[in-house]
């Protein structure tokens, strides 16, 4: 008996870093990334598919996100890093080794897993994704193994933004670069930190502009759909906890919940809730493995 319905939903998105410094706040961010999330995601999809398996993922990739990973100058950037994370492991591997300064086989071990870990990642990025990973998202998505989802053009907050105008320029222009990215027109919209407005008298939903750009469904966040008690009621902004705002008032519970898609009625668009529980597992450092010592979503950097 189906109890109901499973979307594999992969949203990425990272701040306009270019020129704007290295680290910890910069370029580096969106070359950590290209190392340690979309070269080994746009990896294990072509693996699947060369066994003959579609991953039947749905991958978000903000319109700010898409610009930054096609930039000759990120590019560029990423080989350079990525050389200098060669170096420096090679580095590690003669300072630890039985004949170096510091001789350690555990520190040994790791700086050799490091090596060939980058090592790895330099011949992905250059021979099987031609240093080019919009590409291959796009090889995927025309092969029918995963779908591109866009977003609003600078990841604006919808509900805050003042004027119908802004909002409308804020999604076309997602739609608009996606088109020019992926060569079709996007059929799934996430909502900038899946945040919703519903029509605030003269003002319509943000559905309207969203069926209005021929997008077919959207993701929100679980208390949209489900009401009730939702997650900003623990006085927090954001999974990491580390910003306290003045709570939301709770809304009437609904009765529906994440587990199912739902047809709008007004402007025929589906709708999603993010699943809260799966979300702040992956996601929270206060309730989810980011939040362990073992995980290396906060890490220091040894200079």
């Amino acid at each position: 008996m189906s109890v109901g319905s499973f979307v594999f939903m992969l949203h990425s998105h990272l701040p306009y870093y270019r020129k704007a410094g290295m680290w910890p706040f910069g370029e580096e961010s969106v070359y950590e990334c290209i190392a340690e999330s979309y070269i080994p995601l746009l990896n294990a999809i072509g693996d699947l598919w060369d066994e003959g398996i579609a991953a039947k993922l749905t991958v978000g990739i903000t319109p700010v996100l898409a610009e930054q990973l096609s930039d000759e100058h990120f590019k560029k950037g990423f080989d350079k890093f990525i050389a200098d994370k060669i170096e420096a492991a090679q580095k590690d591997e003669k300072l630890y080794s039985l004949k170096g300064e510091t001789p350690n086989p555990n520190h040994l071990h790791l700086a050799r897993f490091y090596s060939n870990l980058f090592q790895n990642l330099k011949r992905d990025w250059n021979e099987r994704w031609n240093r080019d990973l919009i590409a291959g998202f796009k090889r995927f998505q025309d092969l029918g193994a995963i779908e591109v989802a866009t977003s609003a053009a600078t990841h604006g907050f919808s509900p805050l933004l003042e004027t119908d105008s802004s909002l409308f320029a804020q999604y076309k222009v997602g739609v608009e670069t996606y088109k020019r990215h992926f060569g079709r027109a996007p059929k799934g919209f996430w909502l900038p930190e899946c945040a919703y407005r519903p029509a605030q008298g003269k003002r319509p939903p943000l559905e309207k502009w969203l069926h209005e750009l021929g997008l077919e469904y959207f993701f929100t966040e679980s208390f949209v759909i489900k009401g009730g008690k939702s997650a900003e009621m623990r006085n927090i902004i954001g999974p990491y906890g580390n910003i306290e705002y003045i709570p939301a008032a709770p809304r009437p519970e609904t009765g529906l919940d994440t587990f199912e898609a739902f047809w709008l009625k007004e402007y025929p668009v589906a709708v999603m809730g993010r699943h809260e529980e799966a979300g702040y597992l992956v996601w929270s450092a206060d309730q989810g493995f980011p939040g362990d010592g073992n995980y290396r979503e906060f890490h220091k950097k040894d200079d």
